[in-house]
């Protein structure tokens, strides 16, 4: 039985050849796919980048 397929969209993209080992490296390492690997980096990455906003954003609300 297949899974069920999730709501996605596809992304085309070039990667420079010694971050795509790198990737394939882990992949291996890991056991989970490219898709897996990159949707948790760009996640974390994201949560990140959202948190640190939220922080300047309040910081400057204190100084108003």
């Amino acid at each position: 039985m297949s899974r069920a397929k999730k709501d996605s969209q596809a992304l085309n993209m070039n990667l420079e050849k010694g971050l795509h080992d790198r990737l394939l490296a882990y992949c291996k390492l890991s056991g989970l796919t490219k898709t897996a690997t990159i949707e948790r980096a760009l996640q974390m990455y994201l949560n990140d980048c959202e948190r640190k906003q939220s922080i300047i954003e309040q910081y400057d609300k204190k100084d108003i």
